[in-house]
């Protein structure tokens, strides 16, 4: 196959008027569009021998042919290349990935609208709020304005939030002024929704309609909570967007940080395909070009890290595309709050770069291959299982901690953990013990473990023989009748181990001695009864009972029972409820009819006589739950609090000194900690910032900041929606829910009668309503 030959301009076949040039390959497939005031003078520049860099020449080698099409005026040219490059998407230009994952927020034009997310601007009369980059950001979205606004969606099947908060029914007039409400919260007029909602909730006082009065002060104090989460605000009501922009490769991320009235609304996060030989100016300009054709409502002002290229047509070229008289100042401010807020949309750019880039590895299933070269980094043998520890609180408040997982390299959801830490006061705020204290809670079983060499072999097995059987009847017998005074039945009776009828398992010592039993009633075809457990006591308190019956149930499993029930006494209701098991309130009638005859020939025993249920499942596969790297969010301080806890620990699961590592968020450090004489000494591991291995650390930690972050603000919100139900002592979170649904509102059980309330609530429960309510 033979060469082409070097493309060779005719530069005078190329027209001086302003319009758009084409440039092809060999295939006559274009590869670059452009635009130019003078046609003829920018294509000349690409071919002058004195003006080609290496990334521009990188483009010339591949030209064949160019290819002109005339236009009225620059604006016209801007417009003509905008169309053409989205039609073509050629392989040099500068491309808008992520247009086609756009999200908006679509409230229709009717009498009474509705909202749906969609990813297509119509002209059809509708209101659109975005463009947004995140589905789960407009999920949360929609599922407030539904609580709050009682917005109801275009598919009636996903109105699952409608008027939570509001707890009533809207006229069309209230919804209609709620729409409006909404819209304007939504394009960050919240200061004009709270102004009115305070004058409408003054308004409910006056009227002594407390009730409307505390749920209008309720959802005002959520609206001001979902936008509290300020890092600036600008003292001027200016609707601004704040652009920021990070160039990897052949890849721009940008950053657009929207505020409105001076307050912080949302941020999107764009990739753009920008070719390496293209000055960061035209980048940034084809973006402005590109993204904000998408845009539903314009700022008043656009702050930007540095001039783009074509910032004087960005304007003519919206008002054009757009149809109407678009006026937006772009500035590249150098001093004051703007220039914190640039800096900040560049901090958040590099943050979506390395984010990206992370998520690249996962894609590319490369962390398979950073953890071996952490391992090595670190001269561990291996790592299958990490940890990683974070601390999140706010002013001091609802102070938690977060337990992230990865196993091989992976995130491990089912292993998350949450703590609330319990050791500091109200406001108190100190990261140092609360990573003392979750990292001891983590490894307390380890605190007083004994080692290997001290442990009991414990065995599993079912007894076989009549003097297994006999022993087994004996060891029951005398535990009851000494701590419960139940007379003696030891005779040996071959029915009552019926293998039809009855399981049996012990467990025993490695003398051969009988530690603990449980026995299990069948009642065909998949269920069994737990008839009785007992452990002996020298060995309660240490999860014998719990494996009695996780052996037990995986060997009636084989035999076809899913599903263990038992009818506990009131002293073993939490022991059954933390394992999992829930009172069925509709048994199989045949569980009901054998626990009305044990209720009413045992009527005097302290049982429960419900049936208490747990399904049989396959136990997970074995995954060692001992860390062999725990990743501690934070620098030497955190690190101290952690290895001077643990050092007081005996045969704890892993080495303090080489498997605890912390990782400072500044420069991504990565610091251990060892004991030399008494003296805790730090030792710095050079891990490349941008190598496999540190991204995997810089995952990790970024997941259990998020989980961490997540929960307090769980936490947080739960403590802003409160009831006066929650002040009354002995009404719990079922019974308030109940009431609420029942009658309505906390003014509606006031006024209810005893004989409406006694359906819902117990007499000891009706006292303390009446009484404190």
């Amino acid at each position: 196959m033979t060469k082409p030959s070097p493309f060779v301009l005719d530069s005078t076949l190329i027209p001086t008027n302003p319009g758009c040039y084409l440039f092809k390959d060999k295939n006559d497939k274009i590869i670059y569009i452009g635009k130019a005031k003078n046609l003829r003078k920018r294509v000349k520049s690409y071919f002058l021998k004195n003006n080609k860099s290496p990334k521009t020449a990188s483009l010339v080698k591949h030209i064949q042919s160019v290819e002109t099409r005339i236009v009225g005026s620059e604006t016209e040219a801007l417009i003509l290349e905008n169309t053409l490059i989205k039609k073509h998407q050629p392989k040099y230009n500068i491309l808008l990935r992520d247009d086609k994952n756009f999200l908006y927020l679509r409230i229709t034009k009717e009498d009474l609208p509705k909202m749906e997310i969609t990813r297509r601007l119509i002209n059809d009369g509708s209101t659109y709020i975005g463009p947004r980059t995140s589905a789960k950001s407009f999920r949360n979205t929609i599922a407030f304005c539904q609580k709050f606004f009682g917005a109801k969606m275009v598919d009636a099947k996903k109105d699952n939030y409608v008027a939570k908060m509001l707890q009533k029914t809207l006229s069309d007039d209230e919804y209609k002024t709620n729409i409006k409400r909404m819209i304007r919260f939504l394009r960050g007029d919240n200061q004009d929704v709270i102004k009115e909602l305070q004058t409408q909730m003054m308004q409910f006082a006056q009227d002594r309609n407390f009730e409307a009065a505390a749920k209008t002060r309720d959802l005002i104090t959520s609206i001001q909570g979902s936008t509290q989460k300020q890092i600036i605000e600008f003292e001027q009501t200016v609707s601004r967007d704040v652009i920021g922009l990070v160039r990897q490769h052949n890849t721009a991320y940008f950053v657009r940080m929207m505020f409105r009235n001076g307050k912080f609304v949302d941020q999107s996060e764009i990739k753009i395909s920008a070719p390496e030989f293209e000055e960061d100016s035209v980048v940034l300009g084809q973006f402005l070009q590109q993204f904000y054709t998408y845009v539903d409502s314009f700022p008043k002002e656009i702050l930007l890290p540095f001039v783009p290229n074509s910032d004087t047509e960005l304007n003519e070229f919206l008002s054009a595309t757009k149809n109407n008289s678009i006026n937006i100042k772009q500035e590249v401010p150098y001093q004051g709050d703007k220039l914190k807020v640039v800096e900040l949309a560049q901090k958040n750019a590099e943050n979506f770069a390395k984010k990206s880039a992370i998520t690249k590895l996962t894609q590319n299933e490369n962390f398979t291959k950073a953890l071996p070269q952490l391992a090595e980094k670190l001269n561990l043998k291996a790592i299958n299982r990490m940890e990683c520890y974070d601390i999140s609180h706010f002013a001091g408040q609802q102070t938690v901690a977060s337990q992230i997982v990865f196993l091989n390299g992976k995130p491990a959801k089912n292993e998350y953990r949450r703590y609330k830490i319990q050791t500091l006061k109200p406001g108190e705020i100190d990261d140092f013990q609360s990573m003392r204290e979750v990292l001891g809670r983590r490894f307390s079983a380890f605190k007083n473990k004994p080692t290997s060499e001290q442990k009991d072999t414990t065995t599993f097995k079912t007894p076989t023989t009549k003097a297994e059987k006999q022993a087994l009847l004996e060891f029951g017998d005398k535990i009851f009748s000494q701590e419960l005074g139940w007379p003696s039945m030891t005779n040996f009776e071959e029915e009552n181990f019926d293998e039809e009828k009855y399981k049996f398992l012990a467990a025993y010592n490695k003398k051969g001695e009988i530690m603990g039993r449980i026995k299990l009633k069948i009642f065909p075809p998949q269920m069994a009864e737990i008839e009785g457990i007992v452990v002996k006591k020298n060995q309660r308190g240490k999860g014998l009972g719990t494996q009695l019956i996780q052996k037990i149930s995986q060997k009636v499993l084989e035999d076809g029972i899913k599903k263990l029930f038992v009818v506990p006494d009131v002293s073993a209701e939490i022991f059954y409820t933390k394992l999992g098991f829930k009172v069925n309130q509709k048994p199989l009638k045949k569980i009901q009819k054998y626990i009305k005859e044990m209720s009413e020939t045992y009527p005097e025993t302290n049982t429960i006589w419900k049936s208490y249920e747990w399904k049989i499942k396959l136990p997970p596969k074995e995954i060692s739950k001992n860390p062999d790297l725990i990743v501690i969010d934070g620098g030497k301080g955190q690190l101290s609090a952690v290895l001077e806890t643990l050092k007081e620990y005996q045969n704890l699961p892993l080495d303090i000194s080489t498997q605890i590592i912390a990782l400072a968020k500044q420069e991504e450090e990565v610091f251990r900690g060892k004991f030399i004489n008494g003296e805790l000494q730090f030792e710095q591991i050079n891990i490349p910032n941008t190598s496999a291995a540190s991204l995997l650390l810089q995952r990790i930690r970024d997941e259990a900041h998020r989980f961490a972050i997540s929960f307090n603000r769980n936490l947080r919100a739960k403590k802003m929606v409160k009831s006066a139900l929650d002040e009354v002592p002995g009404i719990g979170g079922v019974t308030k829910k109940k009431l609420l649904q029942t009658i309505g509102s906390v003014s509606a059980i006031q006024n209810a009668d005893d004989e409406t309330l006694l359906k819902i609530v117990n007499r000891k429960q009706l006292d303390s309503l009446r009484k404190n309510l």
